[in-house]
């Protein structure tokens, strides 16, 4: 059972169920309906070719930017050894316009480094590739 409050322009979503294992493990239709239906909710969607051990965490912080965090969550097993990945994001911009991708991880002393992008069809999709931790920023106008 799902149940969902509303918080300002948000919302908390809940369930007793281990929805999240349970996608990992079975893939269970029911499930992948109803977390369809939260993303769908948030008029922001995410669309990848990520390896299903992926995480995202999509943010609007200010009007002019979004910022979004990808986890390798592959290797969490007790011995945490994180595999590459490269994959390719989409991300729905609500109207707003691209004007800069940058990435930058831990580690990397350097600044963001600033990655191509292709906007259409009001979405921006960019190559990513990904170790463990991943922080994308993108400018929006």
């Amino acid at each position: 059972t799902w149940s969902r409050t509303q918080r300002g322009l948000g919302a908390v979503v809940f369930t007793v169920d281990q929805a999240g294992q349970r996608y990992f493990q079975d893939e269970a239709p029911a499930i992948v309906a109803e977390l369809s239906g939260v993303l769908d909710a948030t008029k922001r969607s995410i669309v990848s070719n990520a390896p299903k051990a992926f995480l995202f965490d999509l943010r609007q912080r200010t009007e002019h930017g979004l910022e979004l965090l990808c986890a390798n969550m592959d290797g969490l097993d007790g011995s945490f050894t994180p595999k590459n990945a490269a994959f390719n994001v989409s991300i729905d911009l609500g109207g707003k316009i691209p004007l800069r991708v940058t990435v930058s991880e831990p580690g990397n002393e350097g600044p963001p480094l600033e990655i191509p992008f292709v906007h259409e069809n009001g979405r921006v999709a960019f190559d990513l590739a990904v170790s463990a931790v991943l922080l994308t920023r993108i400018a929006i106008g």
